[in-house]
């Protein structure tokens, strides 16, 4: 999943919610009469009535849950405010997502960042990285 990507609003029955930033419901025949392209596909594909609900993550419409009836004004707006209700759970999801895989990421840093202060601190202890019998080991005795 990439961070940064863009939507055709023009590839949309309801470009409006990225704008109002909540659900709405349409009659796809109203719509696709209109001049809507991708609404009249749906419409000639045999759907009449829909929900679209924005899935917002971190103020970013990232894009929408949409639901859709072979039946015309199939749906309530008790129906609407579920739409929004699971496109906040997918968007909670997604943020999850991105949480997760920050954290792994800062995890794999200070693996990386360990690993490289304990051969530094290796290479120091100069006792332990030299045997005492070999030959350009040099002794300082305190006077």
């Amino acid at each position: 999943m990439s961070d940064s990507w863009s939507l055709n609003l023009d590839a949309m029955p309801q470009p409006e919610v990225f704008l109002t930033r909540q659900a709405a419901m349409c009659e796809l025949d109203e719509v696709a009469h209109s001049g809507n392209y991708p609404a009249w596909r749906m419409y000639r594909a045999g759907l009449r009535s829909m929900i679209t609900a924005p899935i917002i993550v971190d103020t970013t419409v990232i894009g929408v849950f949409v639901v859709a009836s072979r039946l015309p004004r199939n749906y309530t707006e008790t129906d609407i405010h579920t739409a929004q209700q699971l496109a906040d759970a997918v968007a909670g999801s997604f943020a999850n997502l991105r949480l997760h895989r920050r954290l792994r990421r800062e995890l794999i840093e200070r693996e990386t960042i360990s690993a490289i202060a304990k051969t530094i601190r290796s290479s120091l202890d100069i006792e332990s990285s030299m045997p005492a019998d070999h030959p350009s080991t040099v002794r300082f005795r305190p006077t």
